[in-house]
C-alpha cells in the first residue's frame, strides 16, 4: 500500500510538472534530444567557437545519439566511449595536456558546466554521462591540427583523417551517406534576410549571396502557417527587395533579379528598415512565430556605434540576429551586433563560396531553435506545431509575481516544457512539464521562490551562466527575467492556444504547485513513519 500510494505522489508530481529533468547529466541517457540539449548547453558556455554542425553529426555518425548500439554495451568499451564514442587513448590525451590555454579551457568546463576533466574515468563510465562525453569529444576536437572546416563534405574527411583515424572502421562515404539520416527538424518562423551590396563586395561574389538566398528558401516550406521569408538589400541605400512572403517562386525571382548595388554600408539604414517591417507586416506576436533576421555583409558598417543601437533595438521588439561576416576584413566589433550568445548567433566565413554552399543547412538547423517573444499587449497565443516539432517561446516574468502558463489544444496533444535556466527546453532538459490534450489542460506555475532561486545564485548551477539574469537592474527594482517555454506536438496535427498570467492563477482548486508540492511530500513522509 505504502508504494503505490508513494507511487500516486510521484506521478502527480510529474504530471503537474515540478520534477525537473536534466538528462544532459544522467548516465546512459541517449537520444536526439539529450544530443541537442549537450550541444546547446556547451554552445552557450562560448567557451569554444563555433563547431558548423560538426558535434552533432558526429554523434550522430558515431551512435546515432546513443541508439545504434549503446543500450547492449554499456559494460564495455563501446558503451564506455558515450554517443560521442571517445576511446581511452582520446580522453588520456585532453587529460594529459597542461599547456596555459589547455588550463584555462579545462577550468572554464569545470566552472561552467562542471565537467572535471581530468578526473574523468571511462572505466567508471563518467563518459556515459552525455555532458562529460560531450565536453571532452569538444576539447579533443579543438586540439586537432586543423580547424572544422564549414562544408560537410570536407567535414566527412575531417572527421575520417582526425576523429576516426586509421584506425577506425568508418569512411568518408560512411559518414556522408548517414547525415541523409539524421534527423532534422522543420522551422516556422518569419525570416528577413539583410544583404549587403556595398562597394567591397563587388558584382561577381554577390551571385553567391543570390545563391545562398534561393537555396534557404528553396528548403523552406513556405505557407502562412509555417515559414514566410522577406529580402531587404542595401548599400548606400535601402530597398525592400520582397517583402515577407509565402510565394516560393516569387520570392526566387525577385532574388534573381537583384541588382549589385555598389558604394557605401549604410548598416544602420538597413536595419531600421529591418525593424520597421518586421512591426508592420511581422506576424502578430499572439500567433507564437518567432521573428529572425539574418544580416551578411563583408566589412564594418559606415557608423559602427549607430548600427549597434539599430541592432539593439531591433532585438529588443524580439527579432533573433544572425551576422554572417564574410571575408577577412570583418572588423572584431560586428559581433556585438548579433544576438546572445555571440558564439551561436554569429558567424564569420572565409568566403562567398562557404555562404552559398554550406551555410544554408546550418541556418536551417538554428532556425528552429530561436525563441518567440511573447505579446505584451495579450496574454493569449494561438498556434499550431507539427508532431515532433517545437515552437520555443519566450515571457518576461517578474521575479515578485511569478507566471501560469495554461496550455489547451482544439486538435491533437503537446507537451509543454518551461525552464528557469535553458533558452531550449526538452524532454531532456526542463524545470516544469505539462500535457495536453483536447480533454486536458495543461498548466504550469512557476513561483516567486523559485525564480529568486535562480536570480540569486543559490539553485539550478547548471545553467548558471545565461546571460538573461545578467540584465535585472537592480537600481529601478525591474526584476524580470526571460522564462523560455517550448510546446512540442504530439499529435498528427496539433492547435494549440497557450494562455499566460502573471501570478498563480491555476484552476482546479490548485492554489499552489508550489504548496502542493510540499503537501505531497508531507504526506509521503507521514505515510512512511506510520509505514502504511
Amino acid at each position: 500500500m505504502q508504494r503505490f500510494l508513494l507511487f500516486i505522489l510521484i506521478w502527480l508530481n510529474v504530471a503537474l510538472g515540478v520534477v525537473a529533468v536534466d538528462s544532459t547529466t544522467v548516465k546512459q541517457a541517449i537520444g536526439t534530444d539529450v544530443v541537442r540539449a549537450t550541444l546547446r548547453r556547451i554552445e552557450d558556455t562560448c567557451i569554444f567557437p563555433q563547431d558548423f554542425l560538426f558535434m552533432r553529426r558526429v554523434a550522430w555518425q558515431e551512435s546515432r545519439d546513443g541508439t545504434s548500439n549503446l543500450t547492449s554495451n554499456w559494460a564495455n568499451s563501446i558503451g564506455q566511449g558515450g554517443i560521442w564514442q571517445v576511446d581511452q587513448m582520446g580522453l588520456d590525451g585532453v587529460k594529459n595536456m597542461s599547456t596555459a590555454s589547455m588550463n584555462i579551457t579545462k577550468n572554464s568546463l569545470l566552472n561552467q558546466l562542471q565537467v572535471d576533466i581530468n578526473n574523468l574515468n571511462r572505466a567508471n563510465g563518467d563518459l556515459e554521462i552525455p555532458i562529460n562525453d560531450g565536453a571532452v569529444a569538444r576539447l579533443l576536437v579543438s586540439n586537432f591540427a586543423a580547424a572544422i572546416p564549414i562544408n560537410l563534405n570536407a567535414q566527412a574527411n575531417y572527421w575520417k583523417q582526425y576523429y576516426n583515424t586509421a584506425a577506425g572502421n568508418g569512411t568518408v562515404a560512411d559518414f556522408l551517406n548517414n547525415m541523409q539520416t539524421m534527423p532534422k527538424c522543420d522551422s516556422s518562423i518569419d525570416l528577413m534576410f539583410i544583404l549587403d551590396s556595398s562597394g567591397s563586395i563587388g558584382s561577381d561574389v554577390f551571385e553567391n549571396v543570390r545563391n545562398f538566398v534561393t537555396t534557404v528558401v528553396g528548403s523552406l516550406t513556405l505557407s502562412e502557417e509555417r515559414n514566410r521569408v522577406g529580402i531587404i538589400e542595401f548599400s548606400t541605400n535601402v530597398y525592400v527587395v520582397s517583402p515577407f512572403s509565402t510565394n516560393k517562386t516569387a520570392i526566387i525571382n525577385a532574388t534573381n533579379q537583384m541588382q549589385y548595388l555598389g558604394s557605401s554600408t549604410e548598416t544602420t539604414q538597413a536595419l531600421n528598415k529591418t525593424a520597421d517591417v518586421f512591426s508592420t507586416t511581422g506576424r502578430d506576436p499572439t500567433s507564437g512565430y518567432p521573428w529572425v533576421a539574418v544580416l551578411i555583409t563583408d566589412g564594418a558598417p559606415d557608423n559602427p556605434n549607430s548600427a549597434l543601437n539599430a541592432a539593439t533595438n531591433l532585438k529588443s521588439m524580439g527579432v533573433t540576429l544572425f551576422v554572417v561576416g564574410v571575408g577577412d576584413q570583418v572588423p572584431l566589433n560586428l559581433q556585438a551586433t548579433a544576438s546572445k550568445p555571440t558564439c551561436v548567433y554569429f558567424y564569420s566565413l572565409d568566403n562567398y563560396n562557404s555562404l552559398a554552399s554550406a551555410f544554408p543547412e546550418i541556418l536551417s538547423t538554428r532556425n528552429c531553435e530561436v525563441a518567440a517573444l511573447a505579446p505584451t499587449n495579450s496574454s493569449i497565443i494561438t498556434s499550431n506545431v507539427e508532431k515532433d516539432q517545437t515552437r520555443v517561446i519566450k515571457f518576461p516574468v517578474n521575479i515578485t509575481t511569478g507566471m501560469t502558463w495554461k496550455l489547451s489544444m482544439a486538435s491533437g496533444s503537446a507537451n509543454i516544457y518551461a525552464s528557469l535556466t535553458s533558452t531550449s527546453p526538452s524532454s531532456a532538459d526542463y524545470d516544469y512539464k505539462a500535457q495536453s490534450t483536447t480533454n486536458q489542460l495543461g498548466q504550469i506555475y512557476i513561483s516567486p521562490s523559485d525564480l529568486k532561486k535562480v536570480y540569486n545564485g543559490t539553485s539550478f548551477e547548471r545553467h548558471s551562466f545565461r546571460s538573461d539574469y545578467e540584465s535585472i537592474d537592480e537600481e529601478s527594482k525591474n526584476q524580470t527575467v526571460f522564462i523560455y517555454t517550448a510546446i512540442q506536438g504530439v499529435g498528427d496535427t496539433n492547435n494549440f492556444t497557450l494562455k499566460f498570467n502573471s501570478g498563480d492563477t491555476l484552476v482546479n482548486g490548485i492554489s499552489s504547485i508550489f504548496l502542493l508540492n510540499h503537501w505531497m511530500l508531507c504526506v509521503g513522509a507521514v505515510l512512511c513513519y506510520l509505514n502504511i
